[in-house]
């Protein structure tokens, strides 16, 4: 399992080289498109190292999400940093897939360009963190409409989805 994190690892910095161009954002896009593909579902996770919010939403929610490895959830993690000071961070670090060093730009027209790649009607966003979570289909299971948000979810929210598969 670790060497399989680590060869991930590998291959998520070399994809997120960069300065934050079209290719760069195309690359991650079928990076995310390859995961979700190979899983029931998929976590998708947008922060920033300096963050607060961002920091906590990983700690509180991702950490014990990852820590569970489940069998068909899978989770990719990108931070993004125009400084690469997250490879300082040994929090984030430890775990992964991660993309390291992260993206270079940080603003939300970033995010909503590779939700637009990725799913069919994503509706746009306006903050951070971004908690996303798909099927295999690319539906967006936690887009809740009445709030106009992503829900922010932990570990019992996708215990409940996949107990009532």
């Amino acid at each position: 399992m670790k060497f399989r994190l680590l060869i991930i690892m590998m291959i998520c910095w070399l994809v997120s080289c960069g300065t934050g161009n079209t290719k760069e954002t195309d690359k991650i896009v079928d990076y995310i498109n390859g995961v979700i593909e190979n899983n029931d579902y998929t976590i998708i996770y947008f922060g920033a190292h300096w963050c607060g919010p961002c920091i906590s939403g990983f700690k509180n929610k991702m950490i014990d999400i990852i820590d569970e490895n489940y069998d068909n959830v899978e989770t990719v993690v990108i931070f993004f940093d125009s400084g690469n000071v997250i490879q300082n961070n040994e929090t984030i670090m430890k775990y992964s897939p991660i993309l390291l060093p992260s993206l270079s730009g940080v603003d939300k027209t970033r995010v909503n360009g590779i939700l637009k790649k990725l799913f069919k009607n994503p509706e746009r966003i306006n903050y951070m963190p971004v908690m996303i979570l798909c099927d295999k289909e690319k539906n967006i299971i936690n887009y809740d409409a009445d709030s106009k948000r992503y829900r922010q979810f932990g570990k019992n929210y996708i215990d409940e989805i996949l107990k009532s598969e």
